[in-house]
């Protein structure tokens, strides 16, 4: 990372500093605020989210200004910068518990140049919980760079359980110091206090029993009341860290464990969806051999069945073909003796020609025999039920959702119907290229799957946080090899996916609702009917049928609807 930093004459700064923030802004802002903090910076939306981004000082500056304007003060500035730093991934947090809040501020110092090429960290231990931070920076930086430090460096510890750690701030470059120095105040629990209560404890019991019993003291009793006090805390404190060291060990075994079996179960129904994608591809090859050892078979029987009157037609257009030379002679004379200095006359005879032309073409076609088959794949009714349906789409979907910033859900409805009848493969085609559409565009936020009903219609609603379409993608994106031109890397996937859904929506007689927002997302509504059957729906041809074929199926719509 460093050294494609190295490559890019303005790559000071990786955007990956600011993901904290730019989850702030997403959560608490609109998608336009957003929008225009990263036109202030020069870069697009999808860019803020990228850990491979790297951008000049200006351009982070200025990103972190437009920011600094969407909140009150400079503590709420801070406080944004490291938003939900304690919500690492998976794995990670617990690994955590392996090291201590100065070894992260360590590590931390030493891998800087993963995110910054122009800056460096030093650390100094000083005891006690306290570490000096020394930033040394080869550019001259803002207020706002210094604050969006300190907010990730206070907040550090809680990714321990801590509370935020207390900074000292002595020398800032954005007050003309040569550095930034911060000294850091780690608020570790008091590991000794418990033994010493109870060695306070026990001196207290010995004095209290030589007041009520009006005996003389002896140091040394007192002082074995006293440690035997001490040993009991220490013991006391002892049992109560190896008790959170095995809660803790069972949590980090239990995580690996969940971990190791969710991964096992995406890789399952990953080669599951490989398996139906392949038995999908083996499906069409079938049918189109099928359909073309058919069409032979229709040739050959309709040129057997026809030869007699083929012919016949023949022979009757050759009959007709000397009347027509005929008659194309006797214009051409008549051309001859008329001259062509009239333009009506000119206009007529052009006119004359252009029947006889099409009266010869459509004996020509009068004379030969074409034949043509055109059938749908024939549809194998199943019947599913609809209750198993969720927890199978929840395994499909953690298959295909593998950022750690996404979370997904899927549940049914009461209105969802007990079980419907219709074509596995097909019904699978369709939820497949809708879960892989939604993945595909959602780089943060959350993939939302329902599971209901209307009468008649079992209905898969999948709402996503990504991208988003307008409303001219939306009029291309469904068309047959088609992609939409979108404002994310991501959404630029979609087209090819859909118009597959739409298109087997058709064959079952189902329908597909649309609602979506440039930068907010998008719900898709697939209504399949509960007893599906074939549906004649004649392939369109030509870019208005095609058109008219996509309105009778899918509804776009408006955010006002809800």
């Amino acid at each position: 990372m460093h050294a494609l930093a190295a490559q890019q004459p303005s790559a000071d700064l990786n955007l990956r500093l600011l993901r904290h923030l730019v989850a702030y802004l997403h959560d608490h802002c609109e998608g336009s605020a957003i929008t225009a903090v990263a036109a202030a910076g020069g870069v697009k939306v999808e860019d803020l989210w990228a850990a491979t981004r790297w951008v000049s000082l200006s351009q982070f500056e200025a990103i972190l200004s437009a920011a600094r304007t969407l909140v009150s003060d400079d503590e709420a500035f801070k406080n944004a910068c490291a938003y939900k730093v304690a919500d690492v991934p998976g794995a990670v947090r617990f690994c955590m518990g392996a090291l201590s809040p100065l070894l992260g501020y360590e590590l931390g110092c030493r891998h800087l140049r993963v995110v910054s090429g122009m800056s460096t960290f030093k650390p100094e231990l000083l005891g006690h919980g306290r570490i000096r931070l020394r930033y040394e920076t080869t550019k001259k930086e803002s207020r706002l760079m210094c604050l969006s430090r300190q907010g990730q460096i206070e907040q550090l510890p809680t990714l321990w359980g801590m509370p935020p750690a207390h900074i000292t701030e002595t020398r800032c470059v954005a007050r003309g110091d040569d550095v930034c120095t911060y000294d850091v105040q780690v608020y570790e629990p008091r590991r000794w206090l418990p033994a010493a209560l109870s060695s306070a404890a026990g001196l207290a019991t010995y004095l209290g029993f030589l007041i009520f019993s009006h005996a003389h003291g002896n140091v040394a009793v007192g002082f074995v009341f006293s440690l035997v006090g001490g040993l009991l805390g220490h013991l006391y404190e002892y049992q109560r860290t190896s008790a959170s060291n095995s809660e803790a060990h069972k949590a980090i075994s239990t995580a690996y464990v969940q971990a190791a079996r969710d991964e096992a179960e995406a890789r399952r129904e990953l080669f599951v969806l490989m398996q139906r994608q392949s038995s999908w591809g083996q499906l069409m090859e079938g049918e189109v051999v099928e359909r073309a050892q058919a069409l032979q078979d229709v040739a050959g029987e309709l040129e057997r069945l026809q030869a007699p009157r083929v012919a016949h037609l023949r022979g009757r257009s050759r009959e007709l073909g000397g009347p027509l030379d005929s008659l194309q002679t006797t214009l051409n004379s008549l051309r001859a003796k008329l001259g062509v200095g009239d333009p009506d006359v000119v206009a007529g005879f052009e006119r004359l020609d252009a029947d006889v032309d099409a009266l010869a073409r459509r004996l020509k076609e009068v004379g030969r025999t074409a034949a043509s088959a055109s059938e749908l794949i024939d549809l194998m009714p199943q019947t599913l039920d609809t209750w198993p349906l969720v927890h199978e789409l929840r395994t499909r979907l953690r298959a295909l959702v593998h950022l750690p910033d996404v979370r997904v859900s899927v549940f049914a409805a009461r209105e969802a119907p007990e079980r419907i009848r219709t074509d596995t493969a097909l019904f699978n085609r369709i939820i497949d290229n809708l879960l892989v559409n939604a993945a595909s565009q959602t780089q943060r936020g959350s993939i939302v799957v329902e599971v209901s009903g209307t009468p008649g219609f079992l209905t898969i609603k999948v709402s996503d946080t990504g991208a988003g379409l307008s409303e001219d993608d939306l009029s291309r994106v469904f068309r047959p090899m088609q992609r939409a031109v979108v404002s994310s890397a991501a959404a630029a996937g979609a087209g090819p996916g859909l118009s597959v859904v739409v298109q087997l929506l058709a064959r079952i007689g189902g329908r597909l609702e649309v609602m979506s927002t440039p930068g907010r997302g998008a719900t898709f509504w697939a209504h399949i009917p509960v007893d599906s059957e074939a549906v004649m729906e004649p392939t369109p041809i030509g870019k208005q049928a095609t058109d008219e074929f996509i309105r009778r199926i899918v509804t776009v719509r408006r955010s006002s609807q809800g």
